[in-house]
């Protein structure tokens, strides 16, 4: 994206991130020296989304206004602080990786072996974590046994295999060696004196662990669990005479091996259209952790265009062209740790974590209920619709045609007529919307915006323009101000209302419309030639505002308003 293109589409504010972002990853990339053998360096260059975050969050915090100064301290220490927790988590990871593949964290209730020896007591409501060190069969009988040891202790303890598992043992079935378990509902024969060792007697309670990283494991996933759905079982009268097998749960994936089914009885013992699933004397259960998985994400054109405007000093074949990026249960790619910006020619299926950057094109309500509304943003690449999804109702505060705004938490789907579907939720985990219109620290912070003329306004009309402007003339239209603005190079005609109204009236509008008629003419003139430094913005597409009576109304709105002292 070419220069002209960047100014037009955020202007200073950008420019900084972009200088931020170059500053923390220079520094980063030295190190800290706190790094162990293994665990890997933390990320060289922040993630852009956090970049803009951050800098928001400070001027939300100093609503005065900031310097470079202090935004580039703010944002070194949240990223060092960070640094240093991602450095952390990967020496639990990797510490955790060298006990078990499945890098589980032991369950709250879990004891150990070892435990199990020293008291001479298991409870049947406890859970062993273990994995089979031996499967054999106690000699002149038919009775199977497994040898079970576990991460965490130094002895092993043998368990006397439920014969409901005798069919899961063998060279090529499941219960095997290495075989990670998990069970409960266990009882001990102890150890008599002269009568050997403590063993775990039959448990029909245990859950067997599949890895989708194992060939024998993935072939079995695919082969038996992929077939039925719930909904295929809802149709089916015959359902419990069909030997179903399919996944449930997220986070962890259950594999459910015949289980038994009946319709769910409500209290009033009837039965309903849900089913309900018991464990039946053929249900077997397996558990299926879920491995991360990532993705390797090829840079756009317009992306490796702004990166090399940035990195110019950097030869090319130094600057990235793909990042990997984790994807989600659903296959989603998460772009909330995507370092460099995302722009609306960018977006497409399976997109979530999505930050975005643009100018307000139109707002509209998508529902009546008030808690679904449409948003049109506009940036130098394009322009997306996206839908508003609120816990409540509308909670953003004022949002208007022509403001620039920064949004985090998109997620992006294809429709079932092939179409983009772009979604914001409110509350969701990384969910953001700042309306940098609006921001009272905008105005004092020179680091964050180049001040324009008014004759520069026509010339792009992509952001918000900051301008030191004279008060010429100012009409009061009820809770709205009508006024001409002028430097020495133009004259504006604008409105405003809310804060900024006040800060032009220096007095509330209820104050103003007590006043009588002839002293409020009077208070008005003597405010002609008052200087203020204002945010303001162009709201030319601002469709619905042309109803009857306001077909003149000004183009540009002043979104904020300070008074030159």
């Amino acid at each position: 994206m070419d220069s002209a293109a960047a100014s037009a589409d955020g202007g200073a504010f950008l420019e900084f991130v972009d200088y931020a972002i170059s500053m923390l990853s220079s520094s980063s990339s030295g190190g800290n020296g706190d790094e162990s053998p293994g665990a890997g360096p933390a990320p060289a260059r922040p993630p852009w989304g956090w970049a803009v975050a951050q800098v928001l969050k400070s001027c939300c915090a100093y609503s005065s206004g900031v310097t470079a100064a202090i935004l580039l301290s703010d944002l070194f220490q949240s990223w060092t602080e960070q640094s240093k927790s991602l450095t952390a988590k990967r020496k639990v990871e990797l510490t955790n990786l060298l006990k078990t593949r499945n890098r589980r964290r032991r369950l709250p209730n879990t004891i150990t072996i070892d435990s199990i020896h020293e008291k001479n007591f298991l409870s049947p409501k406890s859970v062993l974590e273990a994995v089979v060190i031996d499967v054999f069969v106690i000699p002149g009988t038919n009775i199977y046994m497994l040898t079970l040891g576990d991460m965490w202790s130094t002895s092993t303890i043998d368990l006397y295999l439920h014969r409901r598992y005798y069919n899961y043992i063998g060279q090529h079935d499941v219960l095997k060696k290495g075989r990670e378990v998990m069970l409960t509902g266990c009882c001990l024969r102890t150890a008599m004196e002269g009568s050997g060792h403590a063993r775990i007697l039959p448990t029909e309670y245990m859950v067997m662990l599949l890895d989708e990283e194992e060939d024998e494991d993935a072939m079995l996933l695919a082969a038996q669990f992929c077939t039925y759905s719930f909904s295929s079982m809802m149709l089916d009268e015959n359902r419990n005479n069909i030997s179903y097998s399919f996944y449930a749960s997220v986070g962890s994936m259950l594999a459910l091996h015949r289980p038994f089914i009946a319709n769910y009885v409500h209290n009033n013992h009837e039965e309903s259209q849900e089913l309900c699933l018991e464990y039946g004397s053929a249900t077997q259960v397996y558990l299926v952790p879920i491995a991360q998985q990532e993705e390797q994400v090829l840079l756009t054109p317009t992306q490796i265009r702004s990166q090399g405007s940035r990195l110019s000093c950097v030869p090319s074949d130094h600057m990235a062209s793909q990042v990997t990026l984790p994807r989600d249960l659903h296959g989603s790619v998460d772009f909330s740790k995507y370092p460099f910006r995302v722009y609306v020619s960018d977006l497409h299926d399976k997109m979530v974590g999505v930050s975005l950057f643009g100018m307000v094109t139109s707002v509209c309500k998508a529902s009546t209920s008030g808690t679904y509304f449409y948003l049109e943003i506009e940036d130098a690449t394009g322009v997306v619709l996206m839908k508003l999804n609120f816990i409540g109702l509308w909670s953003l505060g004022r949002v208007g045609v022509g403001h620039m705004v920064y949004m985090s938490g998109l997620t992006c789907t294809l429709s079932s007529t092939n179409k983009l579907e772009v979604a914001w939720t409110e509350k969701e985990p990384g969910s953001l919307f700042v309306n940098i219109s609006l921001l009272p620290a905008l105005l004092n912070s020179t680091c964050l915006h180049n001040l324009s003329l008014l004759s520069d306004l026509p010339h792009s009309t992509n952001r918000t323009h900051i301008c030191h402007v004279r008060l010429d003339h100012i009409d009061v239209n009820s809770l709205k101000l009508h006024l001409t603005i002028a430097d020495d190079s133009e004259k504006v005609f604008a409105w405003c209302i809310g804060q900024t109204a006040v800060e032009f009236l220096q007095i509330s509008p209820d104050e103003y419309m007590e006043l009588p008629e002839d002293e409020r003419a009077m208070y008005l003139y003597t405010l002609q030639n008052e200087n203020f430094t204002v945010a303001i913005a162009n709201t030319s597409q601002r469709i619905e505002a042309y109803i009857e009576g306001e077909k003149f109304l000004p183009v540009w709105e002043i979104t904020r308003a300070q008074k030159c002292e």
